[in-house]
């Protein structure tokens, strides 16, 4: 009788392990992706301090360096301002779960007079999470992918893929990004992807993770003729460097001080 009680009671203690692991299972609450930020789609110009370059100073090396950064930051604002916007609005919606470890942003705005409708997938495997956003517009495309995308789940390393437009759908640029979660600092890197363009290779590749003299880089690369530029700055001082063997004609750093004024390059202490 004894045997038999020990053995109703050990089946019975795997019965309500095995329900009490089934609860959890079920019971545990899906999760969403974590959204890359908006540092991950654009690299901060300096825009702001050429406001404060005198016109007469328009051949001296600071105007030299924000022209060199205003090219691909027009890229950015303009040639990618659906997307961009797009990605920026989804960082304030709520995500729907669809199934398993996929989720959706879904929403809508106006740029211009026009409505889109976005809906940006995420969907997490194997300790990557991969991206698909669809645009759509009535009357005109539906569900366009404009970009596509895979990060660590941590979001901290990862890259995006941009399409052209709904007219011609074809890679133009990927981009590989870095983020610090802590100091939201990181570094942002756009390569010119597009097959059969004479830029194809081209890059410009941003951080603003440095420390010492200068605390952000840019490092442009023109395909074309084969030239890399390299430029220094310090966000807060103002100070910085760039060379260009093309413009300058040698191979060394040519700076500006905190008033965006030509001075002679001092080696800085990293």
């Amino acid at each position: 009788m004894k045997s038999k009680i020990t053995k109703f009671t050990s089946f019975l203690l795997i019965v309500m392990i095995i329900a009490s692991t089934f609860s959890l299972t079920s019971c545990k609450k899906k999760v969403a992706p974590i959204l890359p930020p908006e540092s991950t789609f654009v690299f901060d110009d300096l825009s702001d301090d050429q406001k404060a370059i005198q016109a007469d100073l328009i051949n001296s090396n600071a105007p030299h360096a924000f022209i060199q950064v205003g090219f691909w930051t027009f890229i950015t604002t303009v040639t990618m301002a659906i997307p961009v916007t797009a990605h920026k609005t989804a960082l304030a919606q709520e995500p729907v779960h669809v199934s398993g470890n996929k989720w959706v942003w879904e929403y809508q705005f106006g740029i211009g007079l026009k409505i889109y409708t976005f809906q940006l997938y995420g969907e997490t495997e194997d300790n990557e999470v991969t991206w698909e956003m669809y645009i759509s517009l009535s009357d005109e495309f539906d569900k366009f992918l404009w970009y596509t995308g895979k990060n660590n789940v941590e979001a901290t390393a990862g890259y995006w893929t941009i399409y052209e437009s709904p007219s011609n759908p074809v890679e133009l640029v990927r981009i590989d990004w870095t983020h610090n979660n802590d100091d939201n600092t990181g570094t942002i890197k756009y390569t010119n992807v597009k097959v059969g363009d004479a830029e194809n290779g081209g890059y410009i590749y941003y951080g603003n993770d440095q420390s010492g003299t200068y605390n952000s880089f840019y490092d442009i690369f023109n395909k074309g003729k084969d030239l890399l530029v390299e430029i220094e700055y310090n966000t807060e001082t103002h100070v910085g460097r760039i060379k260009d063997f093309e413009f300058y004609e040698d191979e060394f750093w040519h700076c500006w001080d905190e008033n965006f004024q030509d001075i002679v390059c001092e080696e800085p202490t990293k």
